[in-house]
């Protein structure tokens, strides 16, 4: 379904005009964030397409460095309090039997 749903909205648009400029099909897929299409319509006028989707791969590749680990250090302390609870569940579980010995004994 997934598969399906993307080859219609972005594929098949594209592809539908293979002897026109992919920057052309990438503007009416309407996918492709404005910044990738800005880039390769200039990167293709200067003749500079493969630099131009090297530069535009870096920045994006920066992008998703950037947002991971932002994600990661938002969930750090989410992860620390949650191990927290469960380690002291499980110290609680095995201490717990041993004070309720302990105290009908003494």
């Amino acid at each position: 379904m997934v598969t399906m749903a993307l080859s219609d909205d972005v594929v098949d648009p594209v592809f539908v005009g293979i002897d026109r400029k992919f920057v052309t099909q990438s503007q009416r897929a309407a996918f492709f964030p404005d910044l990738l299409v800005e880039m390769t319509s200039v990167g293709d006028e200067t003749g500079s397409l493969e630099e131009t989707l090297h530069t535009i791969g870096e920045y994006y590749d920066s992008e998703t460095e950037i947002a991971s680990d932002h994600a990661v250090r938002v969930m750090q302390p989410v992860i620390t309090l949650v191990m927290g609870f469960v380690i002291g569940f499980i110290v609680i579980a095995l201490y717990l039997p041993m004070f309720n010995m302990g105290m009908t004994i003494g």
